[in-house]
């Protein structure tokens, strides 16, 4: 009998074979645990993304909610009546509900109706080090990483939602003696009503700047600089005289309320109408203003003065009575609980014909 006995380079070929299935083996198995920390980062971004468009649809929706009842209660559609702690209110319980936690909150576009928001989402997953004294399975934050200074990777996200508002026509009502909303024909009595009128929305990227205190206009505005593209109106035939602050908050009120017996706003002599920095918005054609009247200039007032700090207010005079927020004087719902002015003889002087805006610079 003759025993045949595999040659040596045989037996090279299979020992080859062994190592290369080995190696593959180990590769595959490197590969695997990479996936899963891969998936585990990417679950995180998309939990915390998550939880970023829950917490900005939650902002607008407050926005929503508290435009509804003052369309309500007055029958205008204010702009930015609603203060941003109600909106990180409830953008950071909807973060909290999605597992995050709300970073950042802030109003945008020059109306105060988009909603920004930065969430740091619920997952945490140890980074790995260079020296490899942690297994790459080792991912799971145990709550000890900060006190140990084992470096974490987080999951950050953030998110941009807007309010679309109705076109609403408000309309005196003689028997209730106040202004009703219409939307489509529909008398607006209830928030709820108004509800369907406005759209919610996320969208790709923030307005065009934040609102607050118009900072876009940065800080070489000076009194009496030109106004460039401004439209305020100059019935004295005086150009370059409103600062652009004025041009500003000027543009944001007309764009909301309409004065048919005009606006003036530069004139020489003191005090913020000489430096550009007042403007006059007409209620009456320089006659007693009727009731009807009185209660639309109630809601413009009412409604610049909500907006102060984001239209740069300095202070408002109406109905003989002044408001200053430049000394920090609360918000109110009643101009009748502004502080009243003396008796200066006439109409005019008394501020019952126009609203007096003046501004900070």
């Amino acid at each position: 009998m003759i025993f045949r006995f595999p040659s040596s380079s045989s037996r090279d070929q299979g020992n080859a074979s062994i190592l290369l299935m080995t190696g593959l083996t180990l590769a595959l198995v490197a590969l695997s645990v990479l996936f899963v920390r891969i998936g585990n980062a990417n679950d995180m971004r998309s939990n915390a993304q998550t939880a970023a468009d829950a917490a900005a649809l939650a902002g607008a929706q407050a926005i929503r909610d508290a435009s509804a009842e003052i369309m309500a209660d007055s029958g205008f559609l204010h702009f930015a009546m609603v203060s941003e702690g109600m909106v990180e209110t409830r953008a950071s319980q909807y973060a909290e509900r999605n597992g995050a936690v709300l970073q950042d909150v802030r109003l945008s576009s020059g109306l105060g109706t988009a909603v920004r928001v930065e969430v740091t989402g619920p997952g945490c997953q140890r980074s790995l080090e260079e020296g490899g004294e942690r297994e790459w399975g080792d991912t799971e934050c145990q709550g000890n990483e900060e006190e140990d200074d084992i470096p974490t990777i987080g999951s950050n996200a953030a998110a941009v939602a807007r309010v679309i508002m109705p076109d609403c026509e408000p309309v005196w009502n003689q028997v209730l003696n106040r202004f009703v909303s219409y939307c489509n024909g529909i008398p607006i009595f209830q928030a709820s009503t108004a509800y369907p009128f406005f759209e919610v929305e996320l969208v790709d990227e923030e307005e065009p700047y934040a609102y607050s205190a118009l900072a876009n206009l940065g800080s070489h505005v000076m009194p009496g600089s030109p106004m460039g593209n401004c439209t305020a109106p100059d019935p004295y035939n005086v150009t370059g005289q409103v600062t652009a602050q004025m041009c500003a908050t000027h543009n944001v009120i007309v764009s909301n309320f309409d004065f048919p017996h005009g606006v003036g706003c530069f004139r020489h002599g003191p005090p913020e109408h000489g430096i550009g920095q007042a403007c006059d918005y007409m209620i009456s054609n320089y006659t007693t203003p009727t009731q009807e009247q009185l209660a639309y200039g109630d809601q413009v007032a009412l409604s610049i003065m909500h907006s102060a700090a984001g239209l740069g207010i300095k202070y408002i005079i109406w109905r003989q009575r002044i408001w200053n927020h430049e000394n920090l004087e609360p918000p109110t719902q009643s101009v009748d609980q502004w502080r009243l002015m003396e008796d200066r003889g006439s109409v005019t002087q008394n501020h019952y014909d126009h609203i007096h805006v003046s501004v900070v610079r």
